[in-house]
């Protein structure tokens, strides 16, 4: 039994129970690690539609600060662009390419250009500089998400962990359950050799007896002299009653009354949950919000004189009781019985 301690036939439905408890809560765990991921990701996929949400408002920008092409100086630009091209197509057709009039209107086509592309070059420059501050830009949103999120995964850890430990217990009582039948087995053998063996040990006890007694007889029948050794005498001081006894006694019995009377009221109470405390212990989970105890004025005057009635009839029950437990000691003389013995 000592070796098998853990797998002993009458510990076979604590193991089932244990083994029980420890299923729901692994199912509670399993139910709780799956809700913390759902809100994980909800909120994953929430960060990611802010996210294309803000790419989109970023990408915006550009139709916000207005295309350079749309501004009145890129449109004379432009103007003067297609005036000085078709101008040049005038003068090719009188003279070469190279002829100072024809080079001299190409490169004012050039400069013209060269100031469309800068306008431009500009305007995306702005752009680009707007999404990046756009970009940098800290969104107390995302924060909070990013830290519940962070939160789910600590809280997804810590449940995972519990809920190794749970399976941890299951498999060990399982081990446990499959043991019992095979320990059940040695432990019938171990009685019944046991059983055996003190059948053996009982009868010789027997014989032994029956030969002390034989013997003693035979000592008797040899006809020994009895002589006084010590006179009878009256005793000097009294035996009985034993008062320091009975102080210990009287005070025993109260304070086991005592004890079986506070037993009686708190020892439910102790098996209920009663506070939000109690509720955090037993279930593992926070307590979000807790109510107080709403009476109506015809419920605390009720309460009231419940306790005042509790009160009186503790103290009757007090006064009471003196004279029926001195009644019960006179009638059982248990105090007189205590006292002989002692």
């Amino acid at each position: 039994m000592q070796t098998h301690v853990g797998s002993l036939p009458t510990g076979a439905q604590a193991l089932v129970g244990q083994l029980t408890g420890l299923r729901e809560e692994q199912k509670a765990r399993i139910s709780e690690i799956g809700r913390l991921r759902d809100q994980r990701t909800g909120m994953s996929n929430m960060i990611g539609t802010m996210s294309k949400a803000r790419e989109q408002q970023i990408d915006d920008v550009a139709p916000v600060l207005g295309d350079p092409k749309g501004t009145l100086a890129y449109a004379e630009l432009v103007k003067r662009k297609a005036q000085l091209e078709s101008d040049r197509q005038g003068l090719l057709t009188v003279y070469r390419r190279k002829h100072p009039d024809v080079v001299a209107v190409q490169n004012q086509i050039d400069s013209v250009q060269k100031q469309m592309d800068e306008m431009v070059a500009e305007g995306k420059q702005k752009v680009e500089e707007q999404r990046k501050r756009l970009q940098g830009r800290i969104d107390p949103q995302f924060d909070e998400y990013r830290g519940n999120i962070a939160r789910l995964d600590n809280e997804i850890v810590r449940q995972e962990k519990l809920l190794a430990q749970a399976e941890a217990g299951i498999v060990e009582i399982e081990k446990r359950i499959n043991g019992v039948p095979g320990t059940e087995v040695g432990l019938e053998a171990i009685n019944r050799e046991f059983g055996s063996k003190k059948t053996v040990y009982d009868n010789l006890l027997e014989q032994q007896k029956k030969a002390e007694i034989s013997s003693d007889i035979n000592i008797s029948a040899q006809g020994e002299t009895i002589s006084v050794i010590d006179t009878a005498n009256l005793p000097e001081q009294p035996i009985a009653p034993k008062r320091p006894l009975l102080l210990i006694i009287g005070l025993l019995l109260g304070l086991g009354c005592g004890l079986a009377c506070a037993a009686l009221f708190e020892v439910p109470r102790l098996l209920t949950i009663q506070t939000t405390e109690d509720a955090e212990h037993y279930t593992g989970l926070p307590v979000l919000v807790s109510l107080p105890n709403l009476l109506t004025p015809r419920e605390e005057r009720r309460l009231k004189l419940r306790r005042a009635t509790f009160a009186v009839a503790g103290v009757a029950a007090t006064i009471i009781s003196i004279p029926a437990l001195y009644a019960v000691l006179r009638l059982t003389r248990i105090v007189e019985l205590l006292a002989m013995r002692g």
